[in-house]
């Protein structure tokens, strides 16, 4: 599932330019907040495509155990990209 998603992503949103805000390093943690620029090509919650551009923010937390990534965490505004795109958000 992974594998097809790292597929899928470059083709749906391309031209990515990503910008790293903030590193932040500690004794067993590494926290990146980072903004990626892309253009939006199609395929994402059947929103159509029109070139848009796009802005994705988000947070990646690295648990690292014997100089090796042991855990990830990754918290990526998918509200914000899909509402740059025209999607509508409906309360139930």
């Amino acid at each position: 599932m992974f594998l097809e998603w790292l597929r899928w992503y470059p083709t749906a949103f391309s031209e990515q330019t990503p910008v790293l805000e903030d590193v932040i390093v500690t004794d067993d943690r590494i926290v990146v907040r980072y903004m990626v620029r892309s253009t939006y090509r199609g395929g994402y919650l059947n929103l159509p495509a029109y070139d848009q551009p796009v802005q994705e923010t988000g947070i990646i937390i690295f648990r690292l155990a014997d100089g090796r990534v042991a855990e990830t965490w990754l918290e990526g505004n998918d509200l914000e990209v899909a509402q740059q795109l025209g999607g509508q958000v409906r309360t139930l």
